[in-house]
């Protein structure tokens, strides 16, 4: 039989947390966010069920997964129009059990309890109950675009890129050439000026000795 102590303390190095086993209670409609599941995995799975059969879907998670858990939900009402949210903020008491390592197997088994927050938010398409704390009203027409309108207009924008990146090409190699063009011309320029300044020099240096010889 086995034999569990509940104590506060004990040297966990020594022990190796029991991993959950997936609740089997989920409903169909509800989503579970994960602090390590990918964001875009959720709203992938999510949204096709709002658009589609699916009046309410519901979103959860706890602790360090509460940041992914808004963003998901703020994604897909911006990507189905006319989604209702409600938010509701709580706690939830978890026990963990721990089982002792290979090399400390005469050790008791040893459970501990935790409170954790924990957020759930509900997406629908029909009117939640506004006198609820974390009613939100569906965004703006203006702020909602659906997943195909914003592959579109990524694609447009990348194709306008692709039209200009040419023309931006072509110019800077006709001023790369119009800059060494203009620092020839300096070097010739600043040339000249030697080569006159030597001319002068000379032209004097003969008018003197002609005052001299004479």
């Amino acid at each position: 039989m086995s034999q569990f102590a509940s104590e506060p303390s004990f040297d966990r190095e020594k022990y190796t947390r029991v991993k959950k086993n997936a609740s089997s209670d989920i409903q169909p409609n509800e989503i579970r966010v994960q602090s390590k599941g990918k964001t875009r995995n959720y709203i992938t799975y999510a949204t096709p069920l709002l658009e589609g059969d699916e009046d309410t879907i519901v979103l959860k998670g706890m602790g360090l997964a509460i940041a992914k858990t808004v963003a998901v939900a703020e994604i897909i009402r911006r990507r189905v129009r006319g989604v209702y949210q409600q938010v509701e903020v709580g706690s939830q008491e978890i026990v963990d059990e721990w089982e002792p390592n290979e090399e400390n197997s005469e050790l008791p088994k040893q459970t501990t309890n935790r409170t954790v927050t924990s957020i759930t938010i509900t997406l629908s398409k029909s009117p939640l109950n506004r006198s609820h704390p974390g009613y939100h009203e569906p965004l703006p027409e203006s702020q909602v675009k659906s997943f195909e309108e914003e592959r579109e207009q990524i694609i447009n924008k990348i194709e306008a890129e692709e039209e200009t990146q040419p023309q931006q090409q072509t110019q800077s190699k006709r001023g790369g050439r119009g800059r060494r063009g203009g620092r020839g011309k300096g070097r010739r320029g600043r040339g000249g000026n030697r080569r006159g300044g030597k001319r002068e020099a000379k032209k004097q240096e003969d008018e003197i000795e002609e005052v001299h010889e004479a």
